[in-house]
């Protein structure tokens, strides 16, 4: 089968990216040939190992501005779709379209597959009447319509045709039903995956001594708690020995003027790096207010690490009662919200209060990591690929 994968923003960067990586990667197994439609900042190199690419380019003279990003801080500098003037909008719109019709004639899909739940992949349905238009919602999608209800209407009556969406979870199932106004009995949970052959333990037990440390991977921002994060590291070091690794980018030059003592800043780093990176840490903190699934979770957990991260709706179904239940996550309560990511400041001090006690515990508790790697396991992309496969041969 002829498979064209489209993303609006750069792949390989952003959780969805990652998604859209590992899915081709898979589809790549099972004999699919496919194409890619994504976006690129002028003169970026994107490492992409595909027959078909078909990419637009931002930053020229048609798009004189940065790769609209689903968050508004993203690890790349980005262009808020809010701030678009009806200009941009439509220069965005055709350019893309531009690309898609390119595609249609030149790869010739027999399905395609739509990140986000936005203005791309209702662009998608209008441009590939004639061939299932499944796509994945990857959460972020669900806040930009809430962030940006003037645009819609450009979403909403193409969503509606999609032969088939696919959720992150069961939560996310009903919240797609209710704000897209989707059947609910043609949303397929598909779940999110990891790489358990990158992401595993450490075969032998270091030797030397050493403090510990804590490791975050994701985008620096505001909305990921990562300044109640400082605060708790400030706690920890009056009477641990301990360090804080931040994996990621964002505003750096920010970020290292607010970090207290302990902190080091590692940049954005390959899956590869991400992963040795985790095997010399001990515990994985994500304090964010908003996620749509956090992968990075459970890369972190089948390498071995014991985690705390705030209790995201939806994380649950997906984890399982049997990785909660090990003894090596923590899922602390959120504080209470003013926005969809935003917390109200007279409540932070107790959700960084239950936040430090968490990660007090995680150092204190014995890992078994065989056990992780096994509870890991079950969760990888071979089994989320199944489901899509399965979409894409009977479900259409």
């Amino acid at each position: 089968m002829k498979i064209l994968h489209v993303i609006a923003q750069k792949p390989d960067y952003t959780g969805s990216g990652i998604y859209v990586k590992n899915l081709m990667c898979w589809a790549a197994s099972r004999g699919h040939d496919q194409a890619l439609v994504a976006a690129m900042e002028k003169g970026d190199q994107l490492p992409l190992s595909l027959m078909d690419e078909y990419l637009v380019t931002f930053g020229d003279e048609k798009l004189p501005f940065f790769v609209p990003g689903m968050s508004d801080e993203m690890p790349y500098p980005s262009t808020p779709y809010g701030s678009l003037d009806e200009e941009e909008l439509l220069a965005w719109e055709e350019s893309f379209e531009q690309q898609l019709l390119l595609a249609k004639e030149g790869f010739k899909p027999d399905v395609v597959i739509a990140h986000h739940l936005w203005l791309l992949t209702a662009k998608v349905r209008e441009v590939f009447s004639e061939i299932p238009v499944m796509a994945i919602c990857h959460g972020s999608d669900l806040r930009q319509m809430g962030k940006n209800k003037h645009l819609r209407g450009k979403v909403l009556p193409a969503s509606r045709k999609l032969d088939r969406i696919f959720a992150l979870n069961r939560f996310q199932k009903q919240e797609i039903a209710s704000v897209y106004g989707y059947p609910l009995e043609k949303i397929v949970v598909s779940g999110i995956g990891y790489d358990d052959k990158l992401f595993c333990p450490r075969k032998k037990t270091r030797q030397e001594k050493r403090g510990k440390r804590l490791i975050y991977a994701g985008k620096l921002a505001r909305a990921k708690g990562l300044l109640s994060l400082f605060r708790i590291m400030e706690h920890l070091r009056r009477d641990l020995d301990i360090r804080l690794s931040l994996a990621g980018s964002g505003d750096v030059a920010y970020w290292q003027e607010v970090a207290p003592e302990g902190v080091d800043f590692l940049g954005r780093l390959s899956q590869c790096e991400l992963a040795e990176a985790f095997r010399e840490s001990d515990v994985f903190v994500l304090p964010s207010y908003f996620e749509g699934l956090p992968l990075v979770a459970l890369e972190a957990f089948g390498s071995g690490l014991s985690v705390v991260m705030s209790d995201i709706p939806g994380v649950r179904n997906w984890l399982g009662d049997d990785i909660i239940e090990s003894g090596h996550m923590d899922l602390v309560k959120l504080p209470a919200m003013e926005r969809m990511d935003e917390p109200i400041a007279a409540d932070l001090p107790f959700f960084e209060a239950r936040f430090e006690a968490a990660i007090r515990r995680m150092l204190l508790q014995k890992k078994d990591t065989e056990c992780m790697q096994m509870l890991a396991q079950q969760r990888s992309w071979d089994q989320v690929f199944e489901k899509i496969e399965q979409a894409m041969y009977y479900g259409s």
